[in-house]
């Protein structure tokens, strides 16, 4: 149940990202909130917090410029005529309602505000951390000729395209990357920074070996990217597998808990006995 609380600014874990169009701050540095991705934009309001010149383009804004009036005099701003909303799990706050006047009070350092407070039974907001360094991955897996993978390493990949980019499979679930993505030994673009090849090589008359290199740029798209493997011994007879079981080669962006909680590598790629199409 939402309840009125004073909660403390500083335990409101991020700056909200979805500020659209009417975000002064985003508009004067020429950055489309449509566009952008959710890590470019977190990364702006982090870097330009520092800067009190940033603030003052807030300021300048009719909106946040009103809200700047209404903390400096102690007062949270309009509460009586629109609710700011947060959800909560262990002492952390996330926004749902009230993105601009919470951004504000973040990059004013105000020390509290007051919110209706929703009780989560459980985190899925955090952040996932990144994991490793961007860098060329090699993975390999031997399977019978028209038939099942039988040992060796399996590799997925998941990630959020950038805006005008064309969609890809491995932007809607995370993966499994098999003999069936052959690429002929050639690169696969994704998107700027990410690209991956396949190469099968006949190891026996029924025997193949799958080769899958994943290539990250150090300048890759600021976007979401999740390179995960597994053993195939690991993932025998499963028909699907929870991304958060597979071992982390690299993760960078915006994932949440609850992509590690919900999303599943789809065994439509190596069906329930791993047989491929």
């Amino acid at each position: 149940m939402k309840k009125l609380q004073t909660i403390k600014v500083a335990d409101i874990a991020e700056y909200p990202t979805m500020l659209g169009n009417r975000c002064r701050l985003l508009n004067e540095l020429k950055v489309d909130p449509y566009k952008a991705t959710e890590e470019e934009i977190m990364a702006i309001l982090e870097k330009t917090a520092k800067d009190s010149k940033n603030l003052d383009i807030c300021k300048r804004s009719s909106r946040c410029g009103a809200f700047f009036d209404k903390y400096s005099k102690g007062i949270t701003p309009f509460l009586e005529k629109d609710q700011i909303r947060l959800e909560q799990f262990n002492g952390k706050y996330w926004v749902s309602e009230g993105k601009h006047r919470c951004c504000m009070a973040k990059r004013m350092g105000v020390k509290a505000i007051q919110a209706y407070v929703l009780d989560l039974s459980h985190d899925e907001y955090s952040i996932l951390p990144t994991k490793n360094n961007a860098d060329t991955y090699l993975f390999s897996h031997a399977k019978r000729t028209h038939g099942k993978i039988v040992s060796g390493d399996l590799a997925a990949l998941w990630v959020k395209m950038p805006y005008n980019t064309p969609p890809v499979e491995f932007a809607f679930n995370p993966i499994i990357i098999t003999a069936r993505h052959d690429t002929k030994g050639k690169w696969q673009k994704v998107f700027d920074g990410l690209a991956y090849k396949v190469i099968i090589k006949r190891k026996k008359f029924f025997w193949q070996e799958v080769a899958v290199i994943i290539k990250i740029g150090k300048n890759h798209s600021n976007t979401r990217i999740w390179v995960a493997s597994m053993n195939i011994k690991q993932a025998k007879n499963r028909y699907c597998i929870p991304i958060r079981e597979f071992d982390v080669v690299y993760r960078h962006g915006c994932w949440r808990n609850f992509h590690a909680s919900h999303k599943f590598v789809k065994s439509a790629n190596i069906y329930a006995k791993f047989r491929e199409e």
